[in-house]
């Protein structure tokens, strides 16, 4: 599921935080944040393995995990709103 977020991710500026790359990881977002397996911190997993296997990245990056955790969070507040406005 997880995967999705790979069309976010295979952009060279994704740890940019600009607007485009949010733009980017909001709209890979939307195509697995209402499934029932769905976790943030899972998510946040996938893009910390996904950026040391395939980019070099060591996992204690200051700047990785910044932005892991940028995107843990939206998605814990989006999917907090979906739920509760029932969407």
């Amino acid at each position: 599921m997880y995967e999705a977020l790979d069309a976010f991710l295979n952009v060279d500026t994704w740890d940019s935080t600009h607007w485009a790359d949010d733009e980017r990881f909001l709209l890979a977002l939307d195509t697995i944040i209402r499934h029932p397996a769905f976790n943030a911190v899972k998510m946040g997993d996938y893009i910390i393995q996904k950026a040391v296997r395939d980019y070099g990245r060591k996992p204690d990056d200051e700047r990785l995990n910044g932005v892991r955790d940028h995107c843990v969070r939206a998605a814990e507040i989006i999917s907090c709103y979906l739920k509760v406005t029932n969407r």
